[in-house]
C-alpha cells in the first residue's frame, strides 16, 4: 500500500511539469478491457481458462505534445480448483484476484492536428497486488516489476464530427479515440522472486482527451 501511495504522490508531483514543456494543461482519461495471459507456473492446472478477462482505468497528463505520463489500474478475477501436493485436482475451490497498478511514460507518434491513426509505444513501473482464496484460507501479497506497451489510437471525431462537437460543448472533451493495445509485463520483484506474475495482455478501449 505504501508503494501505491508513493506512485500517486509521484504522479501528482510530475503533472505540473507539463506546463514547462507544453505551456498548456492537457489530460486524458481512458476506459479499457481485454484479456491477460499470465506466465505463472501451473496456471492452467488451477484454472480452466488460460487467460483472465480484465478491465481498468487510466489517467494521463501530457508532458509535451507527444510524451505522456500516465497512471493506470486494472482488475481481474478468476475462479478454479486447487491442486493437491501430488498435482491432482481437489474439490477445493480457488479464487484469484489480479490488480496491477502501472506508472507509464508513452510516446505518441502524433505529427499533425486531426491525425486519424496515432501509433504509440511506452513502458514503466508495475506494482501488482494479488489475492488468492482456497476455501477459508486467504493468501495476499504484492510484487513489483516493469512493463512495455504499444498500440494504436483511432480518432473517432473524424468519423462523427457532430457527436464530437456535442462532447466538446457538453463535457469539454477535445478528442475521443478508440484504442488497441498490447502489454508485456514481468513482475518478479526485478528478478528477486522465483514467481513471475507478469504476462501478455491485449486491450481495447476509449480514450477521452480534455
Amino acid at each position: 500500500m505504501n508503494r501505491i501511495l508513493a506512485l500517486l504522490l509521484l504522479f501528482s508531483l510530475l503533472m505540473p511539469v507539463r506546463y514547462i514543456f507544453a505551456g498548456q494543461s492537457e489530460s486524458s482519461f481512458s476506459l479499457n478491457g481485454g484479456y491477460f495471459t499470465p506466465r505463472m507456473d501451473g496456471w492452467e492446472s488451477h484454472f480452466d481458462d488460460s487467460s483472465l478477462w480484465t478491465g481498468g482505468v487510466e489517467f494521463g497528463s501530457k508532458l509535451t505534445e507527444r510524451l505522456e505520463l500516465s497512471l493506470g489500474l486494472n482488475y481481474s478475477k478468476v475462479e478454479g480448483t486447487a491442486t493437491t501436493l501430488t498435482g491432482r485436482t481437489s474439490s477445493d475451490k480457488s479464487t484469484y484476484e489480479h490488480i496491477p497498478v502501472q506508472l507509464s511514460i508513452s510516446y505518441r507518434f502524433l505529427f499533425e492536428e486531426g491525425q486519424v491513426i496515432v501509433p504509440y509505444i511506452g513502458g514503466g513501473y508495475t506494482h501488482l497486488i494479488y489475492r488468492e482464496k482456497i476455501n477459508d484460507n486467504k493468501i495476499s501479497g504484492d510484487l513489483t516489476g516493469y512493463h512495455a506497451r504499444g498500440g494504436l489510437q483511432v480518432l473517432l471525431d473524424y468519423f462523427d464530427s457532430e457527436t464530437a462537437k456535442d462532447f466538446s460543448s457538453d463535457w469539454e472533451v477535445i478528442n475521443t479515440y478508440l484504442t488497441f493495445e498490447a502489454v508485456y509485463s514481468k513482475v518478479d520483484d526485478f528478478g528477486k522472486k522465483d514467481t513471475d506474475l507478469g504476462g501478455l495482455g491485449y486491450m481495447a478501449g476509449l480514450r477521452f482527451e480534455y
